[in-house]
């Protein structure tokens, strides 16, 4: 009978360390499942921050292009301006010059003119003599 109390009380025993075991063992795996979970939130987080980072990079570069090409519009039409300015002063230039000739050869023609009739006049003086 103590016998019998006996190994009831080892049963009992083992039974316990047995349970406390599968306790244990649970705990560990989830520690295990949360470390594990931890680790892939990280992973999810770096990677975002990679994404931010990269997403930042590129509005930069957009920026950056849309700058460059407001700039070169800009002197773009700034060179055009000038070509124009520098048209319209060229064509004025010419005019000009085209002006002067045309008056010098009016004050030319006239001069001839005047020296023909001066020549012709003087022939009929000494006709007249």
């Amino acid at each position: 009978s103590q016998r019998s109390g006996a190994k009831v009380i080892i049963e009992q025993i083992k039974d316990r360390q047995a349970q406390r075991m599968k306790e244990e063992e649970q705990r560990d795996q989830e520690r295990a499942f949360i470390l594990k979970q931890i680790d892939a939130l990280k992973a999810e987080e770096i990677e975002q921050q990679r994404q931010k980072h990269l997403a930042a990079e590129r509005l930069m570069k957009e920026v950056n292009n849309a700058n460059t090409s407001a700039m070169q519009i800009k002197e773009d039409k700034m060179l055009s301006e000038k070509l124009e300015e520098q048209k319209i002063i060229e064509y004025r230039e010419n005019k000009e010059a085209r002006e002067r000739e045309l008056e010098g050869e009016k004050a030319r023609v006239a001069a001839e003119r005047e020296k023909e009739t001066a020549r012709l006049r003087a022939m009929q003086e000494k006709a007249q003599d």
